[in-house]
């Protein structure tokens, strides 16, 4: 579970994935470069929060690795994981799971996983995910990697999360896509502004994205309501060349008037009717 500034987050996310796994890595710290004097580490708390488990006989917590990409501290953070994970005792067959600190899932949605995990013969899983925005009723639809089954000599590319076989060649060749039905939650977007702005400034400095995609708050994140939609995913299009609110995707906003899980009832976000007009991080406890 990779943590960084998220204080507003990380207890719940701990406490719900300790339901769910045999072992929980927590690596704290930004992936990209040494960008500010207070390096790369959480300053608001969220180290504070993650102190709380060092005990636990479930927890293992590290320093994420900094690269000079975001994608390559990435790589460099998955390769330190696996190494751990070796020196616990991981067996062929077992699992690695990413866990994003705003990620979740319903006990249903983990029963499927683990039934999956047992019957593919695939060893990668991508899951399908409501990515929420804005608030917890408006999302769009994404796919992200999330498990990879241990074999024998594997290994995970110096460059993002890219698992490899002991020959080299790539877990994506053997992918099962799970959750189609019944996607998972990931609220990716729901952050201050403040929050928000200073992620895609990091992740601009690190090199994961481009000067435009700060134009897209500019021009389409800060002004996205249901009235003007079609008109800013038009404009995405002029600029990017696909219809759609994400730079460069044809993702549009939907509607999602479902349950969530329940540890998020009491989440401090709940029911913010929009969180562009929150600026301050508020940090409760589950």
């Amino acid at each position: 579970m990779p943590i960084y500034e998220d204080a507003d987050w990380a207890d719940y996310a701990i406490k719900a994935h300790l339901e769910h796994v045999d072992h929980l890595i927590i690596g704290e710290g930004y992936h990209g470069p040494i960008w500010h004097f207070w390096t790369n580490r959480s300053k608001d708390g969220t180290r504070n929060i993650i102190k709380r488990y060092k005990d636990h006989p479930k927890v293992t917590l590290m320093r994420n690795v900094a690269g000079p990409r975001v994608e390559i501290g990435k790589g460099l953070s998955f390769k330190k994981i696996l190494s751990k994970f070796k020196r616990m005792g991981i067996r062929e067959g077992d699992w690695i799971m990413l866990c994003d600190v705003d990620e979740f899932y319903t006990e249903e949605q983990m029963k499927k996983i683990r039934r999956i995990m047992r019957t593919t013969k695939k060893d990668m899983i991508r899951l399908k995910a409501r990515i929420f925005v804005y608030d917890f009723t408006h999302y769009i639809d994404g796919y992200s990697k999330r498990l990879w089954r241990y074999t024998k000599g594997m290994k995970f590319h110096f460059y993002n999360q890219y698992a490899l076989y002991a020959n080299g060649s790539r877990y994506q060749k053997s992918e099962h896509i799970a959750l189609e039905k019944d996607p998972m939650f990931h609220y990716s977007f729901i952050r201050t502004n403040e929050r928000e702005y200073l992620t895609r400034l990091m992740e601009v400095k690190g090199g994961s994205r481009s000067k435009e995609s700060l134009d897209w708050y500019d021009h389409i994140y800060y002004k996205w309501n249901e009235k003007n939609a079609d008109k800013l995913y038009k404009e995405n299009e002029r600029n990017t060349g696909v219809y759609g609110w994400w730079p460069g995707s044809e993702r549009v906003i939907k509607k999602y008037r479902g349950r969530h899980p329940k540890i998020l009832d009491n989440h401090p976000y709940r029911h913010v009717p929009d969180m562009r007009n929150i600026k301050t991080k508020i940090v409760t406890t589950p």
